[in-house]
């Protein structure tokens, strides 16, 4: 098992429209808050990600509130649509950064259906 990455900095950038993430070895990731939102693992959801129709209701116009810690492994996000109950592992914000290609492509997706 890895371990969990060691984040040194996390801001929420102007008007919250994303989480940058800063680790100690360098290393950083801007993930947008329609991201963060659409793959919540909230325990609301169970721990599922969202269905293209929660997608479609989610994209594109929401925005991060504000952050709080969870002791030294996790943060709660406060987003504008109200959802606060999910929480963001170290490790989850990174499996978010390594695979943000195929998750925004799914939201592009579900976005363009809602479109047709």
């Amino acid at each position: 098992m890895a371990p969990e990455p060691v984040i040194s900095k996390l801001v929420l950038t102007k008007g919250g429209t994303a989480l940058r993430v800063e680790y100690a070895d360098g290393d950083s990731h801007r993930l947008p808050a329609v991201l963060l939102r659409s793959f919540s693992p909230s325990a609301e959801t169970g721990g599922r990600r969202a269905s293209a129709t929660e997608l479609r209701a989610i994209v594109p116009t929401v925005h991060i509130l504000r952050i709080e810690p969870v002791g030294h492994y996790a943060i709660q996000l406060y987003f504008d649509d109200g959802h606060d109950t999910g929480l963001y592992t170290f490790t989850y914000l990174g499996e978010l950064a390594t695979n943000i290609d195929a998750y925004m492509e799914r939201i592009a997706r579900a976005t363009e259906s809602a479109n047709d």
